[in-house]
This record gives C-alpha cells, sequence and structure tokens, in this order.
C-alpha cells in the first residue's frame, strides 16, 4: 500500500464527508428539541460564632453536598413538584429529566431540568429547586432552639431557555462528517489494500520485471466483433494495438521471421483478442501474418473472426492436410488463419509433437510472423510447450480480473519451465487516458470534390520544382519507411 494508493481513496473520503454531515443533518432535524433551564442554591451551615464553629461547619456542608443531590432527585422532592404543577409522570420518570451538578470544593448546586417546552423546563427547576430547600432544612440536624443547622438559599431563579439544548446540530454534522470520512475513505484505503486485482502498469510492475509493452483500451460495448482493428482502424484501441505493434518490435530487435506465443495467466482475460488485432496491425505494417489457433481445450479464434474452423491445426499435425491448404484469409486484412480444428483427446502431445516444430518451421519459412493462441500458463502446461518453439511468450493480464497472485504464480511456472517472457500486456483498460491525447482521437472527414480539385492542381509534379519543405517531406517518408520494413531478412 503506497501513498498514491491512499491519495486515490479520496473521493471515497470526500463522498463520505458530504453524506456523514447530510445524514447527521436529517437525524437532528427528526429530534425532537429539547430545553433545559437551571436553578441555583447555595448552601451553609447556621451554626456557631467562632472562625472554628464556621470552618467545621463549612466543611461538614460540604462533605454533604453528594447527599443533598441525591435527595433532588429522591420522591420526597419530585413527588410535591408533580403535584403542584400537575405533570402527568411519575417521579422515576421525572428523576430522568433532572440533572444535579455541584461544583467540587464549593457548596453550590446546581439543578437543571430538561423539557421539550422551555416554558416547563423553568418551572421544574424551579419547583425543584424550592423543593429542595425545604426538604434539606426540614431532615437537617436542629439547634437548641428547633431552628435547622443547615440553611439553603435560592441565588439563582431558572430562566425560559431561548434555544435548545439539544440536539447541536451543527456538532452532529461536524461529528457525523468525520465519521463519514473515516468510515468511508478508510473503507476504501482497505479496499485497496486488500484488492489484488490488476488495475495499472504499476500494479503489473511490482510484481514482475518483464517488460510491460502497452495497454489496450477496452473494446466498445457497441463494436460488433472483436476485429477492432480492422472494424475500426482510426479508434483508440486500434491505436493502442499499433502501439503494442511498436513496442514489440523493439521488444524482438527488428529480427524476423518470429514466432511469438500469446498467453495469459487465466482464462477469459482477452489472449485470443489480443492476438487477432496485434495481427492485423503487424499485416497493416506490410509484414506476412499467420494467426494460428493452439489453444486446443477452448479456441475461439474460428469464433472470434467468423472464419471456418473445420479443418485446422490438428488436421495438419495428424497428416490430413497440408498447411497450405489449411489456412484461410481473414478477409482483406492480409492475415492468413490457421484455426484449431477438431479438439483432440491429447492436446498436450500434440503441442509437443515433432509434427509441431516442422509445422513452424514451415511457418516461419513463409511468413514473417507467426502468432499462435495457446492456452492460460496456469490451467495447462500447452504455453510453456509452444513458447520452446516459439521466440518468446506475450503475457496477456485483463485490467481489474488478472489477480497479483495468479500473475505471480504465473511467472513463477514459466521461469521453472525456462520460457523467454517478452513483455506483458494489460487488456480492457478504463482508466481516464490523458485529456491531451483526445486531439488525435477523431475521425477526418472526407474532402469535397472542389478541395480534391485544388490539392491536385497545387500539387507540384516536375521534381525540379520541389521546395525544401518538400525534400523534408521525403526524408520523413524514407525515415518512417526505415522504422516500418515492409520486407523481412530471411534467416
Amino acid at each position: 500500500m503506497s501513498l498514491k494508493d491512499v491519495w486515490r481513496s479520496w473521493p471515497w473520503a470526500a463522498g463520505g464527508f458530504a453524506l456523514g454531515a447530510v445524514v447527521a443533518y436529517v437525524l437532528s432535524q427528526l429530534v425532537t428539541p429539547m430545553y433545559q433551564s437551571t436553578a441555583v442554591l447555595y448552601y451553609a451551615l447556621s451554626f456557631g460564632n467562632t472562625a472554628g464553629d464556621l470552618a467545621q461547619g463549612s466543611t461538614y456542608t460540604e462533605s454533604q453536598m453528594l447527599s443533598f443531590g441525591e435527595l433532588a432527585t429522591s420522591q420526597l422532592v419530585l413527588d410535591p413538584v408533580i403535584k403542584s404543577e400537575q405533570l402527568p409522570i411519575t417521579s422515576h420518570e421525572l428523576a430522568n429529566q433532572i440533572s444535579v451538578a455541584t461544583p467540587r470544593g464549593t457548596m453550590i448546586m446546581q439543578i437543571t431540568a430538561a423539557s421539550a417546552d422551555p416554558e416547563m423546563a423553568a418551572r421544574i427547576a424551579n419547583a425543584v429547586a424550592v423543593e429542595q430547600k425545604q426538604a434539606v432544612e426540614s431532615i437537617a440536624p436542629r439547634k437548641s432552639d428547633g431552628d435547622s443547622t443547615v440553611t439553603v438559599r435560592i441565588i439563582q431563579q431558572a430562566f425560559v431557555a431561548e434555544f435548545a439544548s439539544s440536539p447541536n446540530t451543527k456538532l452532529n454534522m461536524v461529528l457525523g462528517a468525520l465519521a463519514g470520512t473515516l468510515l468511508f475513505g478508510g473503507g476504501a484505503v482497505l479496499a485497496r489494500y486488500l484488492d489484488k486485482r490488476i488495475k495499472s502498469a504499476e500494479d503489473i510492475a511490482k510484481v514482475t520485471d518483464t517488460p510491460f509493452l502497452g495497454t489496450i483500451r477496452q473494446i466498445p460495448e457497441d463494436s460488433t466483433n472483436a476485429l477492432i482493428v480492422a472494424e475500426n482502424p482510426r479508434s483508440p484501441v486500434a491505436e493502442d494495438f499499433r502501439q503494442l505493434r511498436a513496442n514489440l518490435r523493439y521488444a524482438t530487435m527488428f529480427r524476423y521471421p518470429v514466432r511469438l506465443v500469446v498467453s495469459s495467466s487465466v482464462s477469459g482475460e482477452g489472449k485470443s483478442t489480443v492476438a487477432i488485432n496485434l495481427a492485423v496491425a503487424l499485416a497493416e505494417s506490410g509484414q506476412t501474418v499467420l494467426l494460428i489457433d493452439a489453444d486446443l481445450r477452448r479456441p475461439q479464434i474460428a469464433a472470434y473472426t467468423s472464419v471456418e474452423g473445420a479443418v485446422g491445426l490438428t488436421d495438419v499435425l495428424v497428416g490430413e492436410q497440408p498447411l497450405s491448404e489449411a489456412i484461410q484469409p481473414l478477409g482483406d486484412t492480409g492475415v492468413q488463419v490457421l484455426t484449431s480444428g477438431p479438439i483432440p483427446p491429447n492436446p498436450g502431445e500434440l503441442l509437443g509433437s515433432r509434427s509441431m516444430s516442422e509445422l513452424l518451421q514451415l511457418a516461419s519459412n513463409k511468413f514473417n510472423v507467426v502468432i499462435i493462441d495457446t492456452a492460460p500458463v496456469l490451467a495447462v502446461a500447452d504455453a510453456a510447450i509452444l513458447a520452446h518453439k516459439g521466440d518468446g511468450l506475450l503475457l496477456v493480464t485483463r485490467n481489474r480480473k488478472t489477480t497479483t497472485t495468479a500473475l505471480t504464480k504465473c511467472q513463477a511456472k514459466l521461469e521453472s519451465a525456462g520460457v523467454d517472457v517478452m513483455g506483458v500486456v494489460l487488456n480492457a483498460d478504463r482508466l481516464t487516458r490523458d485529456k491531451n491525447l483526445k486531439y488525435y482521437e477523431y475521425t477526418p472527414k472526407e474532402p469535397s470534390p472542389a478541395r480534391v480539385a485544388t490539392l491536385s492542381a497545387s500539387t507540384p509534379k516536375d521534381p525540379a520544382s520541389r521546395t525544401d519543405g518538400s525534400e523534408n517531406g521525403d526524408a520523413s517518408a524514407e525515415a518512417t519507411s526505415r522504422t516500418e520494413p515492409t520486407t523481412s531478412p530471411k534467416a
């Protein structure tokens, strides 16, 4: 868990902050407002005239304040209050509305009454203070003349409160906002910590040091099939595959022919879709490409490309069909396809056979690039077997599906098998891209006939009339042709 992961949780924290404040405000409005009023009493010992007597009396009275406080919520005090104020409640219920406070080191008592009616709160507090005075003086020790030794004086009458004491809406909103922030923000951080799904190139880098070759955005839902490069060549997804093509050339050091095995950790990560569109993107650059469906467990190439799959790889491996008759063109993309053919009972033996090695060698003699789609690495050993017959393995991961645990196990399995992993691709990325890139995501309009005629007339046809700008253009074109060779050296 990094600080970046924590920062990414800020929308949840902000949402929790707002939601907590709103919930606290709504709940505060649903609570009945309560008003409080307080009456203050002073206790004194009316016995003795000397300083010593007064000091002893003060100490005695202070020590009795706790007992006097308990007396204020007893039936001796509250029953007369209920009767005088004609309250429709019991003394026990009234005691719940009364609170008594005696500040330490003083002979002051504060009697506070709470009620939904501010006037009633003041009346109850004053009534309790009067009854408390009478009760204390009646039960306190008597002097020789019969007077009480403890004198109680009401020094402050309770007044009607203007504002409700509860609920404290502002405080509740602050506490609710803090609770929402901690709950949602902390929950989001915890969820990210426990979430082992891969969501970015950074997540892949934490697991493996294998080169990261590119990110493929998720194919739009309105796309009719998996051939996004051929179906919508100007789409951002098609550009992602072209970027993968460029990165792959550096990974292969521009060597041709090349046999590339495409696989994934588990099923459902889009390896077949990546293999198909990468093949089309390579064919666009002038390479001769053969796409082989070597996933003899759950083949998908024929279904995704709408190519007839009755005859394919298994027929060639058992000698029933030659390679030249089993391959089929993929529309007008320039890609040749060898489907899986009938699913055999022994896929692993066929893929590891000498016939498979001879087929790949024959394919490399005829094609610049051979792309081999095979079963997931963690499912069976087919990918490791074919990777030893090829030049490297391209590992496909899927955004929010592939887990770091699966990728770690996959890497360990390939390393133990001595497989050269050429690179990793993140498929079906749903993250927001840089807004500046949207400038290039457009579909150019067809120019009008008049505009075409104007451009044609203004184009110099005599080489001698070319300007420096055109020479630069030729140089750029030449540089481009060097970057994307249309011919391939044969070994």
